[in-house]
Formats: structure tokens, sequence, C-alpha cells
């Protein structure tokens, strides 16, 4: 019974999240190319894990309804050197999709 309630304890305890990665910073580097999907992708300083994996940077999908949206808050994250914490999940070629921001 113990080892039931210290199990049920410890669930409790623990976050679950929708997310494959997370990581705060500032944006080090912006990337633009005419490739896609992958043709904005930004790194953050110190080239943090963005998604569990080995990749360190994260691009925005060029087809996602809040494009503009990232985009912006991105940029003046950049020239404002602010700190952002990126949200990604890996895509199917196990690169990290920016999913969700916070812009401090």
């Amino acid at each position: 019974m113990k080892k039931l309630i210290i199990g049920f304890l410890f669930f409790l305890s623990t976050q679950v999240s929708a997310w494959d990665g997370s990581n705060s910073g500032k944006i080090d580097l912006v990337e633009v190319e005419s490739g896609l999907p992958y043709s904005f992708r930004v790194r953050l300083e110190g080239e943090p894990s963005l998604c569990g994996n080995s990749n360190k940077w994260a691009y925005i999908r060029y087809d996602s309804p809040n494009y503009n949206a990232y985009l912006s808050v991105l940029l003046a994250a950049k020239m404002a050197g602010k700190t952002v914490t990126i949200y990604t999940n890996r895509s199917t070629q196990d690169y990290c999709e920016i999913g969700h921001l916070q812009f401090r």
C-alpha cells in the first residue's frame, strides 16, 4: 500500500508536456532561405538542443496559420535582445518545429 501511495504522489508531481522540447534564451542567429518548409530558422545563444535531439535550430512551418505572429515575435526578440522560450515538436524529418513561443 505504501508503494502505491508513493507511486501515486510521484505521478501527481511530474509535469506532463505536449512538447518534445523547450528552451529559453536570446536569439543568436536568424536564418532565411528559399527552401521550404524550413525557410525561417532560429538558434539560441549557446546553441542548446531545442527538441530533445541533437538539432540546435528550430523552424516555423511556412504554412502555419500563426506564421506571421511567430515571425514578428522572433524578430522583435532578436532586435530587442530579449529572452524567448521556444516550445517545439519534432517533425517527421526529426527537425524542431516551433509550436509555441513566450517573449519576455
